[in-house]
């Protein structure tokens, strides 16, 4: 927004990225990337997706309410309690495909 350069570093301390690859590794850091995505709850990252889109177009009120909703929907899909066992009994999450 000011037009100063931010290097790699400083973006991701200011959390406008969230990793750093080094140089020749980027293809690889981004597969691993897609790979723990794809492990993670399919039916929340929908949510996530379809929430993203309708809030671009919608006021802050009606954003808030519709996230309220879409997190009632996510806690009570399997998906939830699989999430909150698999925390309990220290595993890795098994969530639904």
């Amino acid at each position: 927004l000011t037009g100063e350069f931010v290097d790699a570093e400083r973006a991701e301390k200011i959390g406008l990225i969230n990793q750093i690859a080094a140089e020749g590794e980027v293809h690889a850091e981004a597969h691993a990337f897609a790979e723990r995505l794809a492990k993670g709850p399919a039916f929340a990252h929908a949510m996530s997706k379809r929430m993203l889109e309708y809030e671009a177009h919608v006021d802050f009120t009606t954003g808030i309410e519709a996230e309220a909703q879409a997190q009632a929907i996510c806690m009570q899909h399997p998906d939830f309690r699989e999430a909150y066992d698999s925390w309990v009994e220290k595993r890795p999450p098994r969530f639904e495909r």
